[in-house]
Protein backbone atom coordinates (compact mmCIF):
# COMPACT_ATOMS: atom_id res chain seq x y z
CA UNK A 1 0.00 0.00 0.00
CA UNK A 2 1.15 3.10 -1.05
CA UNK A 3 1.58 5.84 1.56
CA UNK A 4 -1.64 8.70 1.46
CA UNK A 5 -0.33 11.90 0.27
CA UNK A 6 -2.78 15.00 0.80
CA UNK A 7 -2.57 17.89 -1.05
CA UNK A 8 -2.79 21.11 1.14
CA UNK A 9 -6.17 22.72 1.04
CA UNK A 10 -6.75 26.07 -0.64
CA UNK A 11 -7.83 28.46 0.88
CA UNK A 12 -10.51 30.58 -0.61
CA UNK A 13 -9.50 33.37 -3.09
CA UNK A 14 -10.43 36.79 -1.38
CA UNK A 15 -11.56 39.08 -4.66
CA UNK A 16 -9.29 41.45 -5.02
CA UNK A 17 -9.80 45.32 -4.72
CA UNK A 18 -10.02 46.75 -8.60
CA UNK A 19 -7.61 49.04 -9.55
CA UNK A 20 -9.28 52.11 -10.62
CA UNK A 21 -7.39 54.73 -12.72
CA UNK A 22 -7.06 58.31 -11.24
CA UNK A 23 -8.61 61.12 -13.22
CA UNK A 24 -7.65 64.21 -11.66
CA UNK A 25 -11.21 64.84 -11.14
CA UNK A 26 -12.42 63.82 -7.62
CA UNK A 27 -15.92 63.30 -8.61
CA UNK A 28 -15.21 60.88 -11.47
CA UNK A 29 -12.82 58.88 -9.57
CA UNK A 30 -14.85 58.42 -6.46
CA UNK A 31 -17.87 57.51 -9.30
CA UNK A 32 -15.49 54.66 -10.75
CA UNK A 33 -14.56 53.60 -7.50
CA UNK A 34 -17.72 53.08 -5.76
CA UNK A 35 -19.31 51.39 -9.46
CA UNK A 36 -16.23 49.34 -9.87
CA UNK A 37 -16.24 47.95 -6.27
CA UNK A 38 -20.11 47.70 -6.39
CA UNK A 39 -19.82 45.54 -9.44
CA UNK A 40 -17.20 43.53 -7.73
CA UNK A 41 -19.63 42.78 -5.05
CA UNK A 42 -22.74 42.01 -7.42
CA UNK A 43 -20.52 39.61 -9.54
CA UNK A 44 -21.13 41.90 -12.40
CA UNK A 45 -18.81 42.63 -15.17
CA UNK A 46 -19.31 46.15 -15.96
CA UNK A 47 -17.01 49.16 -16.71
CA UNK A 48 -18.44 52.54 -15.91
CA UNK A 49 -17.50 55.21 -18.10
CA UNK A 50 -17.77 58.88 -16.65
CA UNK A 51 -18.06 62.23 -18.84
CA UNK A 52 -18.93 65.47 -17.41
CA UNK A 53 -21.16 67.94 -18.76
CA UNK A 54 -21.56 71.10 -17.35
CA UNK A 55 -22.35 70.07 -13.45
CA UNK A 56 -23.48 66.76 -14.40
CA UNK A 57 -21.84 63.65 -14.40
CA UNK A 58 -23.05 61.10 -17.28
CA UNK A 59 -22.03 57.23 -16.37
CA UNK A 60 -22.50 55.00 -19.16
CA UNK A 61 -22.21 51.22 -18.38
CA UNK A 62 -20.70 49.19 -20.32
CA UNK A 63 -20.30 45.41 -20.49
CA UNK A 64 -21.83 42.28 -21.33
CA UNK A 65 -25.38 41.54 -20.48
CA UNK A 66 -26.52 45.03 -19.03
CA UNK A 67 -30.08 43.73 -18.57
CA UNK A 68 -29.51 42.46 -15.46
CA UNK A 69 -27.93 45.97 -14.21
CA UNK A 70 -31.24 47.94 -15.56
CA UNK A 71 -33.91 45.55 -14.25
CA UNK A 72 -37.48 45.67 -14.55
CA UNK A 73 -38.23 49.21 -15.78
CA UNK A 74 -35.11 50.68 -15.01
CA UNK A 75 -35.45 49.68 -11.01
CA UNK A 76 -31.91 48.28 -10.20
CA UNK A 77 -30.68 51.08 -12.72
CA UNK A 78 -32.51 53.67 -10.66
CA UNK A 79 -30.96 52.10 -7.34
CA UNK A 80 -27.72 52.15 -8.59
CA UNK A 81 -27.68 55.45 -9.27
CA UNK A 82 -29.21 56.48 -6.14
CA UNK A 83 -26.08 54.51 -4.14
CA UNK A 84 -23.56 55.99 -6.74
CA UNK A 85 -25.50 59.50 -5.74
CA UNK A 86 -24.87 59.01 -2.13
CA UNK A 87 -21.37 57.65 -1.89
CA UNK A 88 -20.13 60.10 -4.06
CA UNK A 89 -21.75 63.37 -2.19
CA UNK A 90 -21.21 62.05 1.23
CA UNK A 91 -19.25 64.58 2.96
CA UNK A 92 -19.14 67.32 0.40
CA UNK A 93 -20.82 70.72 0.35
CA UNK A 94 -21.26 70.77 -3.27
CA UNK A 95 -23.78 68.00 -4.43
CA UNK A 96 -22.75 66.32 -7.88
CA UNK A 97 -25.59 65.23 -10.16
CA UNK A 98 -24.72 61.95 -11.50
CA UNK A 99 -26.51 60.22 -14.14
CA UNK A 100 -26.46 56.40 -15.05
CA UNK A 101 -27.47 54.37 -18.38
CA UNK A 102 -27.03 51.34 -19.76
CA UNK A 103 -27.51 50.71 -23.47
CA UNK A 104 -29.36 53.81 -23.94
CA UNK A 105 -31.83 52.64 -21.85
CA UNK A 106 -32.82 56.05 -20.39
CA UNK A 107 -33.43 57.20 -24.12
CA UNK A 108 -35.59 54.55 -25.39
CA UNK A 109 -37.84 55.08 -21.84
CA UNK A 110 -38.39 58.22 -22.66
CA UNK A 111 -39.25 57.94 -25.78
CA UNK A 112 -41.64 55.22 -24.46
CA UNK A 113 -43.28 57.33 -21.94
CA UNK A 114 -43.64 60.17 -24.94
CA UNK A 115 -45.60 57.50 -27.08
CA UNK A 116 -47.79 56.69 -23.97
CA UNK A 117 -48.65 60.41 -23.30
CA UNK A 118 -49.29 60.89 -26.55
CA UNK A 119 -51.64 57.50 -27.16
CA UNK A 120 -53.34 58.40 -23.58
CA UNK A 121 -53.85 62.07 -24.65
CA UNK A 122 -55.49 61.11 -27.74
CA UNK A 123 -57.77 58.26 -25.95
CA UNK A 124 -59.22 61.10 -23.66
CA UNK A 125 -60.09 63.62 -26.33
CA UNK A 126 -61.35 61.23 -28.41
CA UNK A 127 -63.54 59.32 -25.24
CA UNK A 128 -63.90 62.37 -23.38
CA UNK A 129 -62.95 60.30 -20.19
CA UNK A 130 -60.65 60.88 -17.83
CA UNK A 131 -57.56 58.23 -18.11
CA UNK A 132 -55.00 57.27 -14.83
CA UNK A 133 -51.53 56.11 -15.60
CA UNK A 134 -49.95 53.90 -13.57
CA UNK A 135 -47.69 55.14 -11.12
CA UNK A 136 -44.01 55.70 -11.91
CA UNK A 137 -40.94 56.68 -9.91
CA UNK A 138 -40.06 60.78 -10.54
CA UNK A 139 -37.29 60.31 -12.65
CA UNK A 140 -39.63 58.04 -15.37
CA UNK A 141 -41.81 61.13 -15.00
CA UNK A 142 -39.84 63.87 -15.41
CA UNK A 143 -37.36 61.61 -18.20
CA UNK A 144 -34.24 63.55 -17.07
CA UNK A 145 -35.59 67.21 -18.25
CA UNK A 146 -36.11 68.68 -14.92
CA UNK A 147 -32.74 70.01 -13.48
CA UNK A 148 -33.94 70.92 -9.88
CA UNK A 149 -37.04 69.64 -7.98
CA UNK A 150 -38.64 70.79 -4.94
CA UNK A 151 -38.93 68.60 -2.62
CA UNK A 152 -38.74 64.36 -2.84
CA UNK A 153 -41.26 62.84 -4.87
CA UNK A 154 -40.86 59.11 -4.83
CA UNK A 155 -44.42 58.23 -7.07
CA UNK A 156 -46.05 60.13 -9.04
CA UNK A 157 -49.32 58.91 -10.50
CA UNK A 158 -51.19 60.87 -13.54
CA UNK A 159 -54.49 61.80 -14.64
CA UNK A 160 -55.28 62.79 -18.04
CA UNK A 161 -58.51 64.65 -18.92
CA UNK A 162 -60.75 67.44 -19.70
CA UNK A 163 -60.58 70.02 -17.37
CA UNK A 164 -60.92 73.57 -18.14
CA UNK A 165 -61.53 77.40 -16.55
CA UNK A 166 -60.14 78.51 -13.10
CA UNK A 167 -59.37 74.52 -12.29
CA UNK A 168 -56.86 74.40 -14.70
CA UNK A 169 -54.83 77.71 -13.88
CA UNK A 170 -54.92 76.69 -10.09
CA UNK A 171 -53.93 72.73 -10.62
CA UNK A 172 -50.96 74.64 -13.40
CA UNK A 173 -49.71 77.25 -10.71
CA UNK A 174 -49.49 74.63 -7.58
CA UNK A 175 -45.97 73.24 -6.70
CA UNK A 176 -46.02 69.24 -5.96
Amino acid sequence: AEPKVEAPKAEPVKAAAPVVEQTGDAVIDAIVKFQTGLFAQMGVEATPVVTKEGDTYQVVLQGENMGALIGHRGETLDAIQQLTGYAVNRGRSHRARIHVDAEGYRARREESLERLARKTAARVVKYRRNVTLEAMNAYAMMAGKVSALSGVVPQIAVVLGQCGGIASAIAGMSDV
